[in-house]
């Protein structure tokens, strides 16, 4: 008979997947409610929980994540992508660099703040040679996704996986060992990312896409203004050049279409959509009309910059004005940009949604601000926070090669090699230890964390092997590599709709019990489910660095089936075919 428990987790289960893909909360909060509920119902002890999160994998995750926010400011990055990105490569010259850079960093890099540094490299690139970003930015994004995979420590997915595989009686990877797999995925990804440019659409024209983009601007009527009074067309607010007056918003009001005979009147707030640089040019030609947000801040610093939001801001779910964004950062927003929806109401009244843009006027502490809160990602140009420079950069490097050669030699095990390599880095004083505290990544803790207690959870209370005797039938039937390409399969679609971290937790413990009592090897299942849950290329939402580059190129949602659905059948083949051979 099942046991209260069995249904505690059966409602976990249940209640992960259902706010995850409809984001009732964000996944760190999803994750805690979880733990929440597993130790409270008795799943679980205290303690038991607490051993589940402090863990090796964890551990190593998070001072990955360090030592990538510490290379994101590194001055000898920036000038080795500026050297790289020459103009005379052409298209092609260009992304075969771009991936074997990118990729190749990933495979040790966090690939996160790898694309928050290029971003703005290569739509600058692409602007100097006219090559519209929706051609450029998804290759990055796919690199980085590829890349990840060749090592242990170039993707969270290949570590939680490790952990797993552990728990039921694997010996643990070394850390090439994921390059059986990630090497042929990754030549694979090199040439699909040369030649299918064609799926890749010109969303806008290439003059628009890289000399504008269109936002919605939030304009005041000023008091005594010469305008009060007249009509919009009277007001000469009709037909500008590529400008539109969108909506009046008179006292809570929305005068929507506007018409040309609608009479302006004092305190009116007046909402454009059309090119930021026409937006500042008009309101300088205008003194009647101000822009809503930006008092106090003009003066400080005349600098106009766009910033994406990512998956893991604080500022997603939250409305602008409650925020506390001109305190935090030292800006002001000026205009949203959110493609494919259209943006009514105040700006202040918006919700903030993962991948939204901002078109911010800043103070003078912004650049530094943005740079600590790992909260926002400078798009509309190169960022020059460089403030560890070609010296520490250097020990940093060392370090890090260091620790990769004793860790790939067998000489030291991954944690010990990564945590002498900080504590170089830490002890050589090159690079402020405050680098080193501020970027600790407890929004991970709480994720990865999470999913590994989910994840025995399911094991221990038998909800897993319930799920997988009564999936047993379905997979049984299509052999023994049928049933990995099915696994891989599975854990990619879940992971394009929620965290990758959370779908390799609901599936690994059910294809344990699957392949075992099919006699698969656990080296492969594990091997064929940290690439299902990591090659993520169907949605924006379903790895974070795809969400960041959805902004800036341009993209709708129907771009990432057209480019990622090809590479993912070329993907499920080459693993088909690697599952062949080693069974």
């Amino acid at each position: 008979m099942l046991d209260i428990q069995f249904w505690t987790v059966v409602f976990c289960l249940v209640f992960l997947i259902t706010s995850l893909i409809f984001e009732w909360f964000k996944p760190p909060i999803t994750f805690l409610l979880v733990v929440s509920i597993v130790s409270l119902s008795g799943v679980y002890a205290p303690q038991e929980v607490l051993h589940l999160i402090a863990n090796e994998q964890i551990a190593v995750i998070l001072m990955l994540m360090v030592l990538g926010n510490i290379m994101r400011r590194s001055v000898l990055i920036d000038m080795m992508f500026k050297s790289v990105f020459k103009d005379d490569i052409g298209s092609r010259g260009f992304l075969s660099r771009l991936y074997l850079l990118v990729g190749g960093l990933s495979a040790f890099f966090n690939n996160t703040p790898l694309v928050a540094i290029l971003i703005p490299h290569v739509s600058q690139w692409g602007k100097r040679n006219k090559i519209s970003p929706s051609k450029i930015l998804l290759p990055l994004s796919y690199a980085s996704v590829i890349g990840g995979g060749i090592t242990l420590i170039g993707t969270s997915a290949n570590l939680i996986v490790d952990k797993l595989y552990q728990d039921n009686g694997g010996e643990g990877f070394l850390l090439f060992d994921f390059a059986y797999f990630g090497i042929p995925l990754f030549i694979v990804g090199f040439i699909y990312v040369l030649f299918a440019g064609k799926f890749l659409k010109d969303r806008v024209p290439f003059q628009q896409s890289l000399q504008r983009r269109d936002y919605f601007v939030e304009t005041r009527v000023k008091s005594r203004s010469d305008i009060i009074g007249k009509s919009v067309e009277e007001a000469e607010l009709r037909n500008l050049k590529d400008l539109y007056l969108v909506e009046i918003i008179r006292r809570d009001r929305i005068i929507s279409p506007v018409s040309r005979d609608e009479e302006i009147m004092e305190g009116d707030l007046l909402m454009f959509a059309g090119d930021t640089e026409k937006v500042l040019d008009f309101l300088a030609n205008h003194e009647d009309i101000e822009l809503v947000n930006d008092t106090g801040l003009v003066e400080s610093k005349q600098e106009v910059v766009e910033v994406v939001v990512p998956y893991t801001s604080s500022l997603v779910g939250k409305k602008i004005k409650d925020s506390n964004f001109r305190a935090k950062f030292d800006a002001a927003i000026i205009g949203v940009r959110r493609n494919g929806e259209k943006v009514n109401g105040k700006i202040g009244s918006l919700v903030t949604k993962r991948g939204d843009m901002f078109l911010c006027v800043t103070g003078k502490d912004f650049d530094v601000r943005v740079d600590r809160a790992n909260e926002l990602y400078i798009i509309s140009k190169i960022q020059q926070i460089n403030n560890i420079g070609v010296k520490a950069s250097l020990v940093v490097l060392s370090s890090m090669a260091l620790s990769m050669v004793l860790a790939g030699l067998n000489i030291l095990s991954l944690f010990n090699s990564i945590i002498l390599m900080l504590t170089i880095i830490a002890a050589s004083k090159l690079v402020p230890f405050e680098e080193i505290r501020r970027s600790f990544n407890y929004n991970f803790l709480l994720v990865g964390g999470g999913a590994l207690v989910f994840g025995s959870a399911m094991k221990d209370t038998g909800v897993a092997e319930f799920l997988a005797n009564n999936m047993l039938n379905v997979f049984t039937g299509l052999g023994d590599v049928g049933t990995l390409v099915g696994l891989f399969l599975v854990t990619n679609l879940l992971a394009s709709f929620m965290t990758n971290i959370a779908a390799i937790a609901i599936v690994y413990p059910i294809a344990v019990f699957i392949t075992q009592q099919m006699g698969i090897d656990l080296y492969l299942t594990s091997m064929v489910i940290a690439f299902g849950g990591s090659k993520i290329f169907l949605t924006p939402i379903g790895y974070q660095t795809n969400l960041m580059v959805f902004g800036p190129g341009g993209y709708k949602t129907v771009d990432y089936l057209r480019y990622g659905a090809p590479l993912l059948l070329l993907i499920t083949a080459v693993i088909f075919g690697l599952c062949l051979y080693f069974i």
